[in-house]
């Protein structure tokens, strides 16, 4: 572990976006663009690992929510809210 552990802390959050942004570098071997309606067609087994901890972090940010309706991002809200985040969601 690095003796900077807020750098550390930034880099790893910097990492995380960037892979949910599709920026990442190196990824896994065979990586595909895939979106929504192309995942749910296909079984578990045939996800890539980073597909399988997208997928796994966005059910847990549901399980969290707990009563709360998302505002963001969804289609109707998009626009009003992009301006108040440092990079594109």
């Amino acid at each position: 572990m690095p003796a900077d552990q807020t750098k550390w802390g930034r880099d790893k959050e910097q990492a995380k976006v960037n892979r949910l942004l599709g920026l990442a570098r190196g990824g896994s071997k065979g990586s595909k663009h895939r979106n929504v309606r192309t995942l749910h067609k296909l079984k578990p087994e045939h996800l890539t690992p980073d597909e399988v901890a997208i997928i796994t972090e966005y059910e847990a940010e549901l399980t969290r929510r707990g009563h709360f309706e998302c505002i963001f991002p969804v289609k109707e809200t998009v626009d009003t809210y992009t301006e108040f985040f440092e990079s594109p969601r």
